[in-house]
């Protein structure tokens, strides 16, 4: 038996091998890494809608997933139609408020107008010394809209044409490698189960977020109610990004309802949600669904958030949960999710 036949013969060292392949993979193709996990995460979402649907009605995929899609397209734009002109509305009362107040203040007295410039003289070279940041966050936004919508396409691609990509992926399987294919199958369909967990414990919460944000909003007599909570829902499977674009659109409207007091509720209301995900929520979903210790799990998005920033906050639970079922340790059994015909999953 030569050394290559023992190898294959040996299924964890085997499997152990194809993990560390995939890892450095990964690793070479970190610079679109947000894309692929992006288009992993809305083909799994629509998958799993999609099946819960197909139970019910005895309706063909392509119909289903079409029918999705243009919801999920119509939604947006009818945040953006919705949104937009409100915002730019917005925009222009608060130019109008400045530019009013600075009038006032150019009509004032020579000590009045020489303690404005003089805080202004002073805050230049701060505002100067962060423009390069500014325009660094900009451009991350702007990548990330381009990141959001390409991960958007693909993924209706691939739930169009699941039977295909299917049907392509089995030729890998056979041959004199198809052990690596194999292997690199298992391993998928591990993870995905595990990344499942997570994807439903993240839905939970951006319902509770977008419950306890409309509320306050709702208090706080906010026009357009349910636009704006569809938006914090969408944006709630932002991590931590997601709470920082909410906020801009969120601040310009309090402005205009109710002037700075408004703005400083939001923003201490979005504030509060957002600790309440990330200290309690979250910890807490994640250990009731991976039956994990709710220290454990705190623990582990702390290092992997450490390690990995935003996306720690999304993979460091089914990653760890992966490691544990790769090893032979099993906490918790999860349940495959179900499949539709013509979308495979792993």
């Amino acid at each position: 038996m030569t050394m290559y036949q023992k190898f294959t013969q040996n299924i964890f060292l085997r499997r152990l091998s194809v993990l560390g392949v995939i890892i450095l993979t990964l690793i070479l193709l970190r610079g679109i890494m947000s894309l692929l996990l992006l288009t992993f995460i809305f083909t799994y979402l629509a998958s799993q809608l999609v099946s819960k649907v197909r139970a019910r009605l005895n309706l063909s995929s392509t119909i289903l997933v079409g029918g999705l899609y243009f919801l999920i397209v119509a939604a947006i734009l009818l945040i953006i139609l919705k949104s937009v002109p409100v915002i730019s509305k917005q925009s222009l009362q608060l130019y109008n408020s400045l530019e009013t107040f600075y009038t006032q203040q150019s009509q004032g007295d020579e000590s009045t107008k020489n303690i404005i410039f003089k805080y202004i003289s002073k805050g230049l070279p701060y505002l100067k010394s962060q423009s390069t940041h500014l325009l660094s966050s900009v451009t991350s936004l702007i990548g990330m809209i381009v990141t959001l919508f390409m991960s958007f396409i693909l993924s209706f691609f691939f739930m169009i044409e699941g039977d295909k990509v299917s049907q392509f992926a089995s030729l890998f399987l056979k041959g004199k490698s198809a052990w690596f294919f194999q292997d690199v199958q298992f391993l998928g369909g591990k993870f995905t189960k595990t990344f499942g967990v997570v994807i439903e414990a993240q839905v939970i919460i951006a319902c509770i977020n977008t419950l306890l944000t409309g509320t306050a909003l709702y208090i706080m007599h906010f026009p357009h109610l349910l636009s704006l909570m569809l938006m914090v829902f969408l944006f709630s499977f932002i991590p931590i990004a997601g709470v920082v674009i909410s906020c801009i659109p969120l601040s310009l409207l309090a402005y205009s309802n109710g002037g700075i007091k408004d703005v400083v509720y939001i923003l201490l209301t979005v504030m509060a949600v957002h600790l309440l995900e990330s200290y309690v929520f979250n910890p807490k979903l994640m250990s009731s669904r991976t039956k994990l210790p709710i220290f454990c799990t705190f623990l582990i998005l702390v290092i992997s958030n450490y390690f990995f920033h935003v996306w720690g906050l999304v993979l460091g639970i089914p990653v760890f949960m992966f490691i544990l079922d790769l090893i032979g340790i099993k906490p918790v059994e999860i349940k495959q999710p179900k499949k539709s015909k013509g979308i495979p999953l792993d």
